[in-house]
């Protein structure tokens, strides 16, 4: 090296310079290399990442919170300063929405979202996936032996392009009606993604209510088929997953049965989603916080546009939020 300890050799400068004027010169040059050697480095220091802990859920000493779901109660989230958490931006991305009407809501909350105006309410939402969009294709499609209700009216496919939004530029949105827990359609649906390589990049999927409005005896046979839902969710490889879990209900004759079934099969959600690190919304856990009921201490089956409107909000905060800490490789249960 030209800077090594008792370098006396000045044969490289001789031919130019007197020994002292290049002893002084190669003093010169060990000095700029050193300081070459010691400037600090002008890469921009990354991003602070946002302040997940709000979101990650509040568990008793000694068990592991998941840090992939998000149980936001109301005590909780009263004070969170959303305007602090990262906007999702949407850009070039297609949303994909699969599930029932209490899912449809939150669908028209994007849906606002994506116009910058008042969200569209559950009736003008209903009117327009049964009226205007096409219905869906249901080759194989053999209904349980509980689904007695013509639900087969509901099965239609909504879908839009959108260049200039609230939530970024060239977006494709997509609602698609999804009856029960498990069943051939969606099977066929993931399956279809996973062989052409083209589904959405965000799935928001929930499992919906019917199967505890149909048969809510039936709990355990609905886990069992949540069960099946979570391992197919988790093999998605083209899809940020997001599982909606089903909001609570106490409705009609069904009364407590149907409520007893929604807790049942949200906790076993629950628990799937901690088993294989799917990331988890929680609506039963924020309705239930808020005593969102109506007379006689019921949960109504579809939440009022305000409370939803709040939700998405919450659910948009924390996406945001964990998709940056799962890039920086933080987001693991």
């Amino acid at each position: 090296m030209l800077c090594r300890a008792g370098w006396t050799d000045w044969s490289t400068l001789s031919g130019l310079f007197s020994p002292p004027a290049a002893h002084a010169i190669q003093h010169m040059l060990c000095i700029l290399l050193l300081l070459l050697c010691t400037a600090p480095a002008t890469a921009e220091e990354p991003e602070p990442l946002c302040d997940l802990s709000p979101f990650i859920e509040q568990t008793p000493e000694g068990v592991a919170p998941c840090k992939t779901c998000f149980f936001p109660t109301y005590p909780g989230i009263n004070s969170l300063d959303l305007a602090k958490y990262p906007a999702q931006d949407f850009t070039n991305q297609w949303i994909y929405f699969s599930g029932d009407s209490t899912l449809r809501q939150v669908y028209g909350e994007f849906y606002g979202i994506i116009h910058r105006t008042q969200a569209p309410g559950y009736a003008e939402l209903k009117h327009h996936s049964r009226q205007i969009c096409p219905v869906q294709v249901r080759d194989s499609y053999v209904p349980p032996p509980w689904d007695y209700t013509p639900c087969y009216l509901n099965e239609f496919t909504c879908h839009n392009h959108y260049n200039d939004t609230g939530m970024g530029h060239n977006i494709d949105i997509t609602y698609d009606w999804k009856h029960l827990i498990y069943e051939d359609y969606d099977r066929a649906l993931y399956n279809r993604w996973e062989a052409e390589k083209n589904g959405p990049h965000f799935l928001f999927v929930s499992p919906g209510i019917h199967d505890c409005y149909h048969a809510p005896e039936e709990y355990e046979h609905h886990a069992r088929e949540m069960a099946k839902l979570a391992r197919h969710l988790a093999s998605l490889q083209g899809q940020i997953v997001v599982w909606i879990d089903a909001n609570p209900i106490t409705y009609a004759v069904h009364g407590a049965a149907a409520l007893k079934c929604i807790f049942y099969v949200n906790a076993a959600a629950h628990k799937l989603a901690r088993e294989h690190g799917i990331l988890m919304f929680s609506r039963q856990t924020m309705i239930v916080s808020g005593h969102q009921v109506i007379a006689n201490d019921e949960y109504p089956m579809h939440q009022t546009d305000e409370t939803v409107k709040v939700e998405v909000q919450h659910l948009l905060a924390w996406l945001g939020c964990a998709l940056q800490h799962k890039k920086a490789g933080l987001l693991t249960s």
